[in-house]
């Protein structure tokens, strides 16, 4: 549970939604609810914390990697060999 209330899509949906049900629940059209969904998810603050997210997790997996690299290695030739259609292992 705690990795899917770190995923920023399921955030983003999650906050949708919400914003949709509120929005049913007070009679809004549906213009208007698109126009405050809008004005949501285009704020620079959603958009520097969708950035930041993306660059620490790619950090993270770069770091994770150069402790560990076989583990890392193992997890690229495994995805290869599924690319390839052939046994993972």
């Amino acid at each position: 549970m705690t990795s899917l209330l770190a995923n920023t899509t399921f955030l983003a949906l999650l906050v949708s939604f919400v914003v949709v049900l509120i929005g049913w629940c007070a009679g809004w059209n549906s213009v208007a609810t698109l126009r405050r969904l809008r004005e949501a998810f285009t704020m620079w603050p959603v958009v520097l914390v969708l950035l930041l997210g993306g660059t620490f997790n790619s950090a993270f997996k770069i770091y994770v990697g150069s402790l560990n690299p076989g583990d890392f290695m193992a997890d690229v030739v495994a995805a290869r060999q599924l690319l390839n259609h052939q046994f993972m292992y």
